[in-house]
């Protein structure tokens, strides 16, 4: 029953305040540098991909995100995908 109590005495608002985080918190910031590299891999990878392969260049920049900037890398992923 204790259990319950503490539930019950829980300060809801307070628990949720220090949880709260928006949408924003959840994309990194990147460096003009980065930023970049994103758009040149984004170009590179475009211009390999078959017309026809449906991936989007929100999808190439969190493929090139997470294989370090690596463009083949990132294309070789895409590729795959694609198939």
């Amino acid at each position: 029953m204790s259990r319950h109590r503490n539930v019950r005495n829980l300060d809801v608002e307070d628990v949720l305040a220090r949880d709260q985080y928006d949408e924003e918190d959840e994309a990194p910031e990147l460096t003009a540098e980065e930023e970049t590299l994103l758009d040149e891999g984004t170009e590179h990878i475009r211009a390999m991909l078959p017309a026809d392969s449906g991936v989007s260049n929100q999808e190439i920049r969190e493929t090139l995100y997470y294989y370090y900037y690596d463009q083949e890398e990132s294309l070789n992923y895409l590729l795959g995908k694609a198939k």
